[in-house]
């Protein structure tokens, strides 16, 4: 299928965005001189196991339905098993908020830490985008498993490591998720349910392939089904917001 998210690949096309009151709320692609870096290479097996033995590690059982589930704990099975078991573990959904030990020297990450966190953290902030805190983020997802509707209170950039997922997102999110409704959805904790009116041509798709990025404005919703063993690092941007100009095209 590909995508169907719109591609961003310049600068002055981002800040143009952030000003338009309907394309700011709509996911989109990006890339070229927003993303110049190469992913290090990554052992799946080593990234799920050290992941795994992170205490703060949420280990959930997910599939595909209407609300993420964050009661299905999984975590003394995934644990328990062999690293190959885990992985092959159809629902495993693991999401880990710290990731300290993962990119210490030899580590799984480290390299990601430093050809990837470090560089974009300060590329971005030279540009003109500013932010209260820049959090890494893990999930990794078994071949059936899912992050179901929701939206997120940062922006968020999921960058695709490894196996197949499809994102979704929506054309008129605020249409489906009003302002009022993720106050209440925030206000009272929890998870938005998925609106049963939403059809096909309500929904942009992706395809994540390896080393793509996706831009998720704060408090849209989404949702991502895997198709195979596959891992996701995102970025969580509390309180994003831009400069006047883009300060790269400024000077």
């Amino acid at each position: 299928m590909g995508s169907e998210l719109d591609l961003v690949t310049d600068w002055s096309t981002l800040y143009n965005w952030e000003r338009d009151p309907h394309r700011t709320r709509i996911a989109r692609r990006i890339s070229g001189e927003l993303f110049p870096f190469e992913m290090p290479p990554l052992n799946s097996l080593d990234l799920l196991d050290q992941a795994r033995r992170q205490p703060i590690a949420r280990i959930l059982h997910q599939r595909p339905g209407p609300r993420l589930d964050d009661k299905a704990n999984a975590a003394d099975r995934i644990r328990a098993l062999p690293i190959e078991k885990a992985a092959e573990d159809p629902s495993l959904h693991l999401s880990l908020f710290d990731l300290k030990a993962l990119t210490a020297p030899g580590a799984a990450l480290h390299r990601f830490k430093r050809e990837v966190f470090d560089p974009l953290e300060s590329f971005w902030r030279e540009r003109g985008v500013r932010w209260d805190a820049f959090l890494p983020v893990l999930f990794i997802t078994g071949s059936a498993s899912a992050t179901n509707y929701h939206f997120d209170p940062d922006t968020t950039l999921p960058l695709h490591l490894f196996g197949r997922k499809r994102f979704h997102a929506l054309k008129r999110p605020d249409y489906w998720c009003p302002r009022e409704e993720r106050q209440a959805v925030l206000a009272r904790g929890g998870w938005p349910v998925k609106p049963a009116g939403i059809t096909d041509d309500e929904v942009l798709v992706h395809e994540n392939k390896p080393g793509e990025i996706v831009w998720i404005p704060v408090h849209t919703p989404h949702w991502v089904d895997a198709g195979s063993f596959s891992a996701t690092l995102t970025f969580a941007l509390k309180n994003c917001r831009f400069a006047e100009t883009p300060l790269a095209v400024a000077r």
